[in-house]
């Protein structure tokens, strides 16, 4: 009896030892837990919570990513900011499609990758060639986040970077200047390529001043697609502008003017995934930006600007979608139709413009709408009424676009100058009227994809 006693006696000694023991380990940060976990869960939670339940504590996301001053400003879901360079030459960044990275180019022609928490601050390379004008989804980031295209000054090279082990390969176009790359969703590449065109005496038979200089006429950009394999597979003649809807892509071609010697575009094609026959859908067009895998909105031009939406699905053009009337004289030339495409695909965010009067030469006078429109239901409505007064060109513009979406879809970030500085704002999508200053001073804002 005394001998059984004296076994429980101990059994109790030795589990108050243990559990005073895991208490102390859990007060000075210890591991504290008799299942393995690290984090100081009684229960085995590897997510560290004291009650059992399984749940990951709150923790603030970063949701932008801004340049104040030249230096590379990180912003959180709770509006705390965090300064995670500190050269003062930082001109542009660049999410990668999983956001988990950020690519930062510097003004002396630095391009360098970064966390998305701020962490590991890395050169890639040096000497890079960049086009902030360029920058719409699929610009130098592949889809796997993993691989980064650049082209360097002054080569005809197409420089590919694996992130994770540190090598690259080179595609060397044999003419310069190369501009691009841009990625589709399943890693196609698009290049624009300075060549000559197929038959260049053709265009010098169309004119006889023989003083004009016609290296100017028939040496143009051409659009060039390899597949994910690196193999050229399509190539047009005298491309303006190209964008990517999924794998599927629009872009536009353009002539010279011999008489005035300067490029307008005179057609817009759809090219299909997977294919290398184009269809012509439209003349004259300006920008242009992607509504998911399937749909690309595109601006049509002159005195009745509109937005037209084109459906690879079912090879379908549908609109104008939404219109804006501009005077006869010069509007149609001075005022871009600006918009830019919802993530999620089936919104977008328009600036509206009313001129309450125009002459021939400035000032004129007005005002701009930002609208969004929806393509599901077909309707519009105002977010923020008179978000610029015209009397002078529109500003601020953010590499011609003065505003874009948050990721989520839900408030559209707007630019206002106020003084010497460019404030940051953000409104509610849904009309409601709700505006709030995000920065103070900002010179360019990216928002990081979150799934």
């Amino acid at each position: 009896m005394k001998r059984l006693l004296l076994l429980v006696l101990v059994g109790i000694l030795v589990l108050s030892m243990a559990t005073g023991c895991q208490l102390i380990e859990q007060l000075l940060g210890g591991n504290g837990d008799p299942n393995g976990d690290t984090n100081g869960d009684l229960n085995g939670d590897p997510n560290g919570d004291p009650n059992g339940n399984g749940d990951e504590p709150d923790v603030p996301e970063t949701v932008l990513a801004a340049i104040v001053d030249g230096d590379v400003v990180l912003i959180n879901d709770e509006d705390e900011t965090a300064q995670v360079t500190s050269s003062g030459d930082v001109s542009w960044v660049g999410w990668s499609p999983d956001g988990s990275k950020l690519l930062i180019y510097r003004e002396a022609g630095q391009l360098l990758t970064m966390n998305a928490d701020g962490s590991d601050l890395s050169l890639l390379t040096a000497g890079v060639a960049f086009n902030e004008n360029h920058a719409q989804p699929g610009y130098l980031w592949h889809p796997d986040s993993n691989h980064v295209g650049c082209v360097l000054e002054g080569t005809s090279e197409v420089h590919i970077f694996n992130l994770s082990d540190g090598t690259s390969q080179v595609i060397d176009f044999g003419h310069s200047p190369v501009e691009g790359p841009w990625w589709s969703q399943s890693g196609y590449m698009a290049v624009l390529v300075t060549r000559e065109v197929d038959d260049p005496a053709s265009l010098r038979d169309e004119w006889w001043e023989e003083e004009y200089d016609y290296e100017d006429f028939y040496i143009r950009r051409h659009l060039v697609v390899l597949n994910p394999q690196g193999t050229e597979i399509f190539e047009h003649q005298s491309v303006w502008s190209m964008a990517w809807a999924g794998d599927n892509m629009l872009y536009t071609t353009y002539s010279v003017a011999f008489m005035m010697q300067f490029p307008y575009v005179d057609g817009t094609y759809a090219l299909p995934a997977g294919s290398t026959a184009p269809q012509e859908i439209d003349g004259s067009s300006g920008i242009m930006g992607a509504m998911g895998d399937s749909l690309m909105a595109y601006a049509t031009a002159w005195q009745s600007k509109g937005i037209k939406v084109y459906n690879f699905a079912n090879n379908s053009l549908a609109g104008p979608v939404y219109t804006q009337d501009y005077f006869i004289t010069y509007s149609e030339f001075e005022y871009p139709f600006i918009f830019a495409p919802a993530h999620h695909g089936n919104q977008l965010a328009i600036l509206a413009l009313t001129l309450e009067s125009e002459e021939e030469a400035w000032p004129q006078f007005g005002y701009w709408d930002l609208d969004v429109y929806d393509w599901d239901t077909g309707s519009s409505w105002t977010v923020w009424p008179e978000v610029f007064i015209l009397d002078e060109h529109p500003g601020p513009l953010q590499y011609t676009i003065s505003f874009f979406w948050s990721w989520d879809g839900e408030h559209i970030y707007v630019f206002q100058e106020d003084g010497d500085n460019q404030q940051l704002w953000e409104v509610a999508a849904d009309g409601s009227g709700s505006t709030r200053l995000v920065l103070p001073d900002c010179d360019y804002v990216a928002s990081r994809p979150l799934n």
